[in-house]
């Protein structure tokens, strides 16, 4: 980053993007849902072979729940029709020593880093975990360039190994 004490990302909430946060988030129940699906195509290939028409409707379901995990057609519709107050609002992201602060019209909410586990990403978005509870997240594109979503990422993790600071409980930067 190149001011390592402040980085200001804005983005626009939608359905895809919330969505991509949660699949990162969950990518575990993924690969199940993957290798479940599979059985399924497996199992209703076998009953379809033995002249089941049972089979047929189960390669049907296991082929749309698979092509689901993969491009989440449904769930970005639920999110569309459950959130839909906080969709398509812009959203101000400010990452700062004290922690990602959230706001837009709907609200603010600060994430302090000491609430924060891990911090997971791939090519369309990166989150930010206690546990397994997904506390908020950023689009890639939300950075101006790659090389800053990359030093940022780097900072966060760094963030989450660093000693809390006694007076503060803040991640310590290391400065006195």
């Amino acid at each position: 980053m190149t001011d390592p004490d402040r980085l200001v990302v804005r983005f626009v909430t939608s359905a895809k993007a919330s969505t991509d946060a949660r699949a990162l988030a969950n990518s575990g129940w993924t690969r199940i849902d993957v290798i479940v699906d599979s059985i399924a195509i497996l199992v209703g290939l076998a009953f379809v072979a033995s002249g089941q028409t049972l089979g047929l409707v189960l390669v049907v379901l296991a082929l749309i729940a698979l092509a689901s995990t993969r491009w989440h057609p449904l769930q970005r519709w639920i999110i569309s029709w459950r959130f839909r107050s906080f969709l398509g609002k812009g959203t101000v992201v400010t990452i700062d020593d004290e922690g990602v602060r959230f706001a837009n019209e709907v609200g603010t909410s600060l994430v302090p880093w000491t609430a924060v586990t891990k911090v997971r990403s791939n090519d369309v978005t990166t989150i930010f975990v206690r546990d397994r509870a997904m506390l908020g997240y950023i689009p890639a594109d939300a950075f101006p360039s790659a090389q800053t979503r990359a030093d940022f990422i780097e900072s966060a993790r760094g963030r989450l190994s660093a000693p809390a600071s006694p007076t503060t409980g803040s991640p310590s930067r290391g400065t006195g």
